[in-house]
């Protein structure tokens, strides 16, 4: 009967004994600092970053960069250090993509382009036939404007002759 209790107890003893490892295994591995770390967020295109990390146990940083219109943006993924490539519409300087004036136009070939309201790209909103200046088509006439105007002065115009009529009957 001694034997049996004593068995009992080393089974209990060897439970515990697994449950502190384990315990303390897992404190160990929440303390530990993560194996990545990126500057600015993780994916962010218009802030330039750095990436820490390590590759094969030895300490790397990577810092976002641009080749010419394309940027290489650094981030992590289940601390793991990687990249994407990525073509900034409004060009690329100093490792970030480029931000545009919400608003602003530009000449894009024979287009005018308008800058989003994010300030992120450009949409084309008019074609040029005769080409575009400084974010208007040149040798044309505005359509649109010429064509109220033209309607605003012939109304004014029947108006003023319904009003004030030029030619008097004298019997009334």
């Amino acid at each position: 009967m001694e034997a049996l209790k004593s068995k009992r107890n080393a089974g209990w003893i060897v439970i515990f004994l697994a449950l502190v490892v384990f315990l303390l295994l897992g404190l160990k591995a929440a303390n530990a600092s993560p194996r990545c770390v990126a500057s600015d967020g993780g994916i962010n295109y218009y802030t330039k970053g750095t990436v820490s990390g390590s590759v094969d146990g030895k300490p790397v940083t990577f810092t976002d960069y641009c080749k010419g219109d394309f940027l290489v943006e650094f981030y992590c993924q289940y601390n793991t250090i990687r990249n994407v490539t990525k073509f900034c519409q409004t060009g690329c300087s100093d490792g970030e993509c480029n931000k545009c004036i919400p608003g602003e136009q530009r000449c894009r070939d024979n287009f005018v382009e308008r800058c989003n309201v994010f300030g992120t790209g450009w949409s084309r909103v008019q074609s040029c036939r005769y080409g575009c200046s400084e974010g208007m088509c040149t040798g044309e006439r505005q359509v649109g404007s010429a064509v109220q105007t033209e309607f605003a002065i012939r109304l004014i115009a029947h108006l003023l002759r319904e009003l004030f009529p030029t030619c008097y009957d004298s019997d009334g």
